[in-house]
């Protein structure tokens, strides 16, 4: 570059201007030159960096892909997972599904099963007691036949000794009445024997009061005493009893169950043994004709449904017991021991509590009601399958009956005393609780002497079985009552009294003839005289009763 300033070599200071300014130029020169390089480094480094940043985000953006793959991978894996569960579990409930429904159409097939066997029950029981009431009412048609084929002999036999008598001649007729008088006056003397017997030797004294003798009925009370004592130990003896068998039962679940369905059967069984509707009706002779067929069927029934209980409990597998602890005289040995079954003792005492509360359940409100309660309980403690060496254990039941009514057995007390109720049978309300009240009282006393006479007069002179408690018990609790002397009685004796006569006269009079004419006058003329009160008053009133209802005359 030419300096303008040569030219003007005379001019130093224009020469040094031009070469300051030449100076000048080069140093800004070399200051961009520099300023371009360090801009030329400074954007390698920052195209270095770019790239070191853009390597570091390819890696981090494959870094992400990388976990995003796996966080892809893991979610599906789980996905996969829980839709295994899913079904997993959708199997497990369809099978719990089809397993339940298969366990309900089990489930229903049994009890369409039980609901078939119980109706061919049902109709056989119906069967049953149509077969029964046919038999019956063939037996009553040829009692009916019999009866009057009877009277028609009798007619003829009494026409026969009319015509006979009439071609007597007068001394032939003198010698027949003498021999009739002479039968009469015998059979005055044999009443009066029999009546003297029956009521302890009772002596009159006078012409219209009879009162037996105290002393007779006071000696022989230490013997009725120690036999109450052994019944009331046999009561005792059934309840360890059943203690033990409970005990047993609960080691063996399928004896149990047995005995629960066994148990609630009888106990069902005795329940439903009522006579029937219409029980208002004024009876003939014992019973109308339809009031007694309505029994039978009933009975029928329930005797095969009680029968079947018991005897499922012989079959059943159970201990052996001593039979001398139920029994009130000891058995005699045998050969094989006195070993009975444990669970038909058991379920003999459940039938006789059951028979015991439907007398007091029923028969304490209608007497009428005892007749099939006693039928039962008689058959069933007659009957053979039930017997221990061809002897009844009806000692069980009467076990029961001198717990809640002694005055049968010729226990009494007063009715004042703590003492004396308990003796009487006065029941009370808990263990030690109060006595329960006189009109309580007295109904149970009326179901269980209405019950202990439908028990005890029954007549097997048509049955193959032996009757298990004969009617002289009858007489002899009849005789222990009346004997009971004169300051003694209580109006329980009274109603006992008047429960055992009233609806039974007629079955007394069968079995006893005349005697029992001369104890039913006694029992209830004689014997409440002198006693206040509604069991008295309720005795007196049998006169009329039985002169109106039963052609009885006093």
């Amino acid at each position: 570059m030419s300096s303008p300033y040569k030219q003007a070599s005379d001019s130093p200071s224009r020469q040094l201007l031009w070469e300051l300014s030449r100076l000048g130029i080069s140093n800004q020169e070399e200051f961009y030159a520099r300023l371009d390089q360090e801009s030329h480094e400074r954007e390698i480094i920052h195209r270095n960096a770019l790239a070191a940043a853009v390597a570091r985000h390819t890696r981090v953006r494959e870094s992400a892909e990388n976990a995003r793959r796996e966080l892809e991978l893991r979610i599906e894996n789980e996905r996969q997972r829980r839709e295994e569960e899913e079904r997993r579990e959708l199997h497990d409930r369809e099978q719990e599904k089809a397993e339940r429904e298969l366990r309900q159409k089990r489930a229903e097939a049994e009890r369409l099963r039980q609901a078939q066997l119980e109706r061919k029950k049902q109709e056989q029981a119906r069967k049953d007691a149509e077969a029964a009431r046919i038999q019956s009412e063939e037996q009553i048609r040829k009692d009916d036949a019999a009866r009057k084929e009877a009277e028609r002999k009798e007619v003829e036999r009494k026409e026969v000794e009319r015509k006979e008598v009439e071609r007597r001649d007068a001394v032939a007729k003198q010698q027949a009445l003498d021999a009739r008088e002479a039968e009469r006056k015998a059979n005055e003397a044999k009443a009066v024997e029999v009546r003297s017997r029956v009521l302890t030797e009772a002596s009159a004294q006078n012409a219209t009061t009879v009162h037996p003798p105290a002393a007779l009925s006071t000696s022989a009370q230490p013997k009725r005493e120690a036999e109450h004592q052994r019944y009331l130990a046999i009561h005792k003896n059934l309840k360890q009893l059943r203690k033990f068998v409970v005990a047993e039962s609960k080691k063996h679940d399928e004896l149990k169950q047995n005995m629960g369905d066994i148990r609630r059967q009888i106990r069902k069984s005795v329940g439903q043994l009522t006579i029937g509707q219409n029980t208002n009706k004024k009876p003939v002779g014992f019973f109308n004709t339809l009031l007694e067929l309505k029994m039978i069927a009933n009975k029928g029934c329930q005797i095969s449904n009680i029968l079947e209980a018991l005897r499922r409990a012989i079959q059943l597998s159970s201990p052996q017991v001593d039979v001398s602890l139920f029994l009130s005289t000891a058995p005699s040995n045998t050969p094989g021991g006195n070993q009975v079954s444990a669970l038909l003792i058991y379920m003999l005492n459940v039938f006789a509590k059951a028979v015991i509360s439907q007398f007091l359940a029923e028969a304490s409100l209608d007497p009428r009601q005892a007749d099939p309660i006693g039928t039962i309980a008689s058959h069933i403690f007659a009957t053979k399958d039930f017997l221990w060496n061809e002897v009844s254990l009806i000692d069980i039941l009467l076990a029961k009956f001198h717990l809640v009514c002694p005055v049968l057995f010729g226990i009494w007390g007063s009715e004042t005393t703590k003492e004396g109720k308990i003796k009487l049978g006065w029941w009370r309300e808990g263990k030690n609780g109060p006595f329960v009240t006189d009109q309580s009282h007295n109904d149970r006393m009326c179901g269980l002497g209405a019950g202990f006479a439908a028990l005890s007069l029954r007549n097997y002179e048509k049955s193959k079985l032996t009757n298990p408690y004969p009617a002289v018990n009858y007489w002899r609790s009849l005789s222990y009552i009346v004997n009971v002397p004169p300051g003694e009685r209580t109006g329980t004796h009274c109603v006992v009294l008047k429960a055992m006569i009233e609806n039974f006269e007629g079955r007394f009079l069968t079995f006893f003839g005349d005697a029992a004419l001369i104890a039913l006058r006694y029992s209830v003329l004689e014997y409440p005289r002198g006693l206040t009160g509604m069991g008295p008053r309720a005795l007196s009133g049998l006169v009329d009763t039985m002169k109106r209802d039963r052609k009885i005359r006093l």
